[in-house]
């Protein structure tokens, strides 16, 4: 029905500015920014809020607005990581605050020099690390206790491997980007497949 009523319609043919459609896609931001994060080498990085950490090897990584999520394969596991501002407490009295209760194991290690606080009972995970001004807090869920025996150790090395970002990080930590190749007869996928930053998927 759309395409008959099109069809009576009639249009004048104007400029399809082209190229200058192109020139503006050329550059272009694609995938994630990082305003809001990104993943390089197996490695998260947020150069705005001033972090980087290491997702587990082999989970998926889902970098909302809001939060971080990291999800273990068949979502036997997940590890939400979620920043607020720092108010006056220490790392361990803000774990007892978010836990409303007073775990067992709790371990006041600093991570990679950062005061942070961490326990890991009752088939949860909780971590709570300071940086500047923030807060940020680890929360680990498991689908079952044979989940959590699994994957306990990877969610716990995910939240120690939370760091101030360095420079040397920074100046890696740069986005994808559109570049625009003219085509010709000879332009093959897997030619420019070998040379783009996409991984195994890329061709």
């Amino acid at each position: 029905e759309v395409v008959n009523a099109a069809n009576k319609l009639r249009a004048t043919k104007g400029a399809d500015e082209r190229e200058t459609f192109l020139k503006r896609n050329n550059g272009m931001l694609f995938g994630d920014s990082p305003r809001e994060g990104l993943v390089r080498g197996g490695v998260y990085y947020h150069p705005d809020l001033g972090f980087a950490l290491r997702p587990p090897e082999g989970w998926k990584v889902h970098n909302l607005p809001d939060r971080l999520i990291m999800q273990a394969p068949a979502d036997e596991a997940r590890l939400t990581m979620s920043n607020a501002k720092r108010g006056n407490e220490q790392p361990g009295e803000v774990l007892r605050r978010l836990l409303r209760r007073n775990p067992r194991d709790l371990d006041l290690t600093p991570m990679n020099g950062l005061p942070a606080a961490s326990s890991a009972e009752a088939d949860a995970f909780a971590a709570v690390v300071f940086l500047r001004e923030s807060t940020y807090v680890f929360s680990g869920a498991f689908r079952s206790e044979p989940a959590y025996r699994r994957h306990l150790e990877a969610a716990r090395a995910a939240a120690r491997s939370f760091h101030a970002i360095s420079d040397a990080e920074r100046a890696s930590a740069k986005p994808l980007t559109i570049r625009l190749i003219t085509a010709t007869a000879n332009t093959r996928f897997a030619a420019l497949a070998k040379n783009s930053p996409l991984g195994r998927n890329a061709e």
